[in-house]
């Protein structure tokens, strides 16, 4: 029997789009790195699909979410390098 809690419909899409972004940027990375036409075209759209997927993601997984996220970045940001 499992009894694990089952995210809502609405925050397992969220959380997938999340995915999709950190895919999407890591993709915009390696895409000048490839022998590909049209390169920076692809790079663009890239971007965009990944912040609009990220937008719509953090919108349907609420605010209790990106008050974490926000957070974290904070710390991240606040840290001094060593």
């Amino acid at each position: 029997m499992d009894t694990s809690p089952k995210l809502p419909a609405k925050a397992r899409i969220g959380a997938t789009l999340l995915g999709l972004a950190i895919v999407g940027w890591a993709g915009c990375l390696l895409v000048p790195l490839l022998p590909l036409p049209h390169r920076g075209q692809l790079s663009v759209g890239l971007l965009v699909v990944a912040e609009t997927s990220f937008v719509v993601g953090l919108a349907l997984l609420g605010k209790t979410y990106y008050r974490q996220l926000r957070q974290r970045l904070a710390k991240l940001l606040a840290r001094k390098p060593s």
